[in-house]
Parts: C-alpha cells; structure tokens; sequence
C-alpha cells in the first residue's frame, strides 16, 4: 500500500512510499480512500513529526471490507469519517464504523472531507449551550474552517451572530453565512457585556480579551490554540468576569463519542441547503507543487483536499 510519509530527506518533508498495510479493529472498517482534507492541525505538526508519520484525520472513500463485529456498511458504500489517529493520507485506512457517516450521492468525496474536524468540532462546541435561541454569541477566528460552520450552526439555531476576524477582507463572505456583525481587531471589542456564548477559535490572549465583552454567567469554549500567550488569562481574570471557560477537542470527544450520527446530520444539512459547504482546491496527492502550497498554508480562502489515486495491482 502507498501513503503520503513524513519522510525529512525529501524536499516537501514528505513522500509517497510503500508501507504496510493498515491493521483493521474488529469495530473498524477498512476503507479505500478516495480524498482527505489537509487541516491547519496537520501543517503545524508536521515538522516535529517522527519519520513514517501519516497524517490525514478528514477521510471519504469506500468500504472495502465492512467491520467484523456488528457491521453497518456494505461493501462498496461511499463512507466519510474521522481518523482519530491520523493515517488518512493513504490509500487505505482502518476506520471505527461509528465514525462514519454514508455521503449522499450529491456530495463528492472532495466535499465530503471539508465536514469531519472542522464541522463536528464546530457543532459540538455550539452544543455546550443548552439553548441558542436568542443568544448573542461571538465567533472568534471565524474566517477559518470552523467558524465557517460555526457561523452557520449558530445562526440555524436562532442566534445573533458576531464574529470576530483580523480584518474585513472576509465580511461580506461571512454575513452571508449568516453573521450578523463582523469585528475586526480586538480592539474593536469595547462596549458593553453582551455576549451569551463565544466560541474561541483563536485562543492564546484572545481568549481573555473576550472576557470582558461576555454577560455574568457566560460560557466559552475554547477549540483552538492560534494566537501567543501572555498569561493574561488566570483563574482570577475568569472569577471577576463570572464566566465558564472550557476547552473542547474533538478527537478526545469522539473516543467515548462515536462522531457517526453527528456528520450524518450535517450531511444531510449541506444536502438541504441548510448548511453551505467551504469552496474546495483538489488536486492530485502527487501533485507536488500543490501539496507544498498546501502545506505551507497557501490555500487561504479554500480548502486543499488530496486526491488519492491507487496503484494498479
């Protein structure tokens, strides 16, 4: 079997090799990969990354050999899903059958990759506050791949929506997910407390310049780790403003969680015209040009997705 290798002598730090076949669990299905998204998770991790690594966490393909135990796929089913381990970035990968979601005949194996990480992260976050309906929530990072969900989710539920983004360059995108006011900077913060709900998907000092935009009793949760540091955020920055801060991570969720059911709604969502999927860059996972680009983050305003070929056997 080939797959995409940290492999530090080559010049993109990775390289398509032969490697063992993939050792399947009797919950877990084999599946051929068809696509895999590249996450900025993956990106940020590759150059401390062993030697042999595969990486690839948004996979969509088909079933090769449906699960020994309790299986529900048949063989040849079009599956997308979340490899919790990584291991997508090749063209086959062992995955729990209660991570998988079936992909609707009007949605590619491209399309479908957009939704696993990013997607459930941002619904599961949202969840944390019992009712949406009428709250004021804020968004921050939202021009990324999760409040690009988020933005919408939020506003399906009944929320007022104001992100916060670096600048304005992405404002027209993201009224028309839905939001309902665009931020941009920090410092544009100022005003009264107001906000019922933030989902963080900044973090870092951005996490406690939040804080005091939020009503008594608010709640954050915290999905990303983007911005610096600088200790602002303490235990007693948190007691003053009366807030819950948590941090939330899907691949932790998801080993007592199964994510199936989840993706499956937001499938069909997208399948509805509810939920708008990100715009896609495909190519080849050959392609080195492109899976460099990718890798150094040069896609900004779409979503680069491996293409995966398989080998004449």
């Amino acid at each position: 079997m080939r797959a995409l290798v940290v492999t530090p002598s080559s010049p993109a730090t990775l390289a398509i090799s032969e490697v063992a076949a993939p050792t399947v669990a009797p919950d877990q299905a084999l599946v051929t990969v068809r696509a895999a998204a590249v996450n900025r998770g993956e990106r940020t991790r590759l150059a401390s990354a062993a030697e042999g690594t595969i990486f690839g966490w948004d996979v969509a393909g088909v079933i090769a050999d449906p699960a020994a135990l309790a299986p529900t796929f048949d063989r040849g089913a079009r599956v997308v899903g979340m490899a919790l381990a990584g291991g997508g970035w090749a063209e086959q990968v062992g995955l729990r059958e209660c991570d998988l979601a079936e992909i609707p005949s009007r949605i590619s194996f491209e399309a479908a990759t957009t939704l696993p990480v990013a997607g459930l992260t941002a619904y599961r976050a949202l969840k944390f506050h019992s009712n949406l309906l009428g709250a004021q929530v804020l968004i921050t990072g939202a021009s990324g791949a999760v409040g690009w969900f988020a933005v919408q989710l939020a506003t399906l539920a009944g929320a007022e929506v104001s992100v916060l983004v670096r600048d304005e360059s992405s404002a027209s995108e993201l009224q028309n997910l839905g939001a309902a006011h665009v931020i941009a900077g920090e410092a544009e913060l100022a005003g009264p407390k107001r906000f019922d709900f933030v989902l963080d998907a900044v973090g870092g000092d951005v996490t406690s310049q939040v804080l005091r935009t939020m009503r008594s009793a608010a709640e954050v949760v915290v999905v990303g780790n983007l911005a610096a540091s600088t200790g602002l955020l303490t235990p007693g920055a948190i007691v003053v403003a009366g807030v819950s801060v948590r941090g939330y991570r899907l691949a932790v969720d998801a080993i007592t969680r199964p994510l199936g059911d989840d993706l499956a709604k937001l499938l069909a969502w997208a399948v509805s015209g509810k939920l708008r999927l990100p715009e896609i860059a495909a190519f080849a996972w050959d392609a080195a040009e492109e899976v460099n680009l990718a890798l150094a983050g040069g896609f900004a305003a779409v979503k680069p997705v491996l293409t995966i070929s398989q080998a004449s056997r």
